[in-house]
């Protein structure tokens, strides 16, 4: 699957509603993408997301990888 196919899948994930953590996972196993590719899709993705979502997700991970 080449990069425009795979933002229009994203796309139509978001304005679905899909759950962030679904198209996480959705980006990473698409086939054909080189890591530039799937940062982007993931950072459009995550830009899709609220901001108090984004700022949650980030104080958990900080937590996460501060307590190991």
């Amino acid at each position: 699957m080449g990069l425009e196919q795979a933002h229009s899948e994203v796309m139509g994930m978001l304005h679905a509603g899909t759950p962030f953590d679904a198209i996480e996972q959705q980006i990473a196993g698409i086939p054909g993408l080189v890591d530039d590719e799937r940062s982007a899709l993931w950072l459009y993705a995550w830009s899709h997301q609220g901001r108090g979502w984004q700022r949650r997700a980030s104080t958990q991970l900080l937590l996460w990888v501060r307590t190991g």
